[in-house]
């Protein structure tokens, strides 16, 4: 895309705050392509200028700490002016990457550029089952008065004890709202807007029941985008942490695996449940899961590791 929006996220502190961060701009383009990246918020200043080429792409090196796209928990639940907009003369790929300070945790995401922009979402992340464990979810306006709602599963709350609620947002301002306290955080939430928007979701969690963590995030899709069947592939790691997170978007949405539909039903979820699939990878290392229904469709998060 020619546009990519870098909404802010946020992580536990201590030694689990940001260190190396980096943004990474490549293109397909043989020609030299100028771009440009601004800070968040409707007067964004210009943070950095450059060029990239298909064999010259650029690697921008971010403050090492909390700043411009990595922000502290007391900054969720306020209006930011952070994060980045990037746009170019041509199509470009961009990317964040980040080192936490005690270099055990790291992450990354993909901006999906003029894909990312919508009006419904449901987040998935890594679950909560130690005391720093965090998710959250975290949203950029591209449009001037924005109003985005929240509507949170079940009785989970906020860090700042809110449930569902709404904000508005002018053009390209951020607003993120995470979760501690409940292992299954903020999965399931439903995100949706009057104008579209971005939308990261992740955690510093895990898929295993265990102190041990990783940051794990994304920017998703809206659910005009998103699919009702899937292949995943698995990595190296062991089951609890090789595993695929299906969340629906509507009633009575049946799920089958590694079949066409026509076999046993693996789950029934309503709209806004979800289920985490395990040990159903078959012997080439492959999990086919489809939805009953075509219009039925499926947000899907795989935790995987190498």
């Amino acid at each position: 895309s020619k546009t990519h929006y870098i909404p802010p996220i946020t992580g536990d502190g201590g030694g689990n705050g940001p260190a190396i961060q980096r943004i990474y701009i490549s293109t397909p383009s043989a020609g030299i392509v100028n771009y440009t990246i601004r800070n968040g918020g409707e007067f964004g200043t210009v943070y950095d200028t450059g060029t990239v080429s298909n064999t010259d792409s650029e690697e921008i090196e971010l403050s090492g700490s909390w700043g411009e796209v990595f922000v502290e928990q007391d900054e969720v639940e306020t209006v930011l002016d952070k994060g980045f907009v990037i746009t170019a003369d041509d199509e470009i790929y961009v990317s964040y990457r980040f080192v936490s300070d005690n270099s055990y945790q790291a992450g990354a995401l993909v901006s999906k550029g003029f894909s990312a922009l919508g009006t419904r979402f449901r987040a998935g992340m890594l679950q909560n089952y130690s005391t720093n464990h965090i998710g959250f979810i975290s949203v950029m306006a591209s449009e001037n008065n924005t109003t985005i709602d929240f509507e949170l599963p079940g009785s989970v709350q906020t860090t700042k004890g809110k449930s569902d609620h709404s904000i508005t947002l002018e053009k390209f301002q951020s607003y993120i709202i995470a979760n501690k306290g409940d292992t299954n955080s903020l999965i399931g939430s439903l995100i949706t807007s009057d104008k579209p928007i971005v939308v990261n979701t992740g955690a510093l969690g895990s898929f295993a029941n265990t102190s041990g963590q990783d940051y794990g995030i994304d920017q998703i899709v809206g659910s005009t985008i998103v699919g009702s069947e899937y292949i995943f592939i698995k990595g190296s790691d062991y089951e609890d942490i090789e595993n695929v997170l299906i969340i629906a978007d509507q009633d009575n949405t049946e799920i089958y695996l590694n079949d066409d539909g026509t076999g046993a039903v693996y789950t029934t979820l309503n709209a806004g449940e979800y289920v985490n699939i395990k040990n159903e990878f078959n012997a080439d290392g492959n999990l086919y899961v489809k939805a009953g229904n075509v219009d039925h469709k499926l947000f899907a998060y795989q935790g995987t590791r190498k």
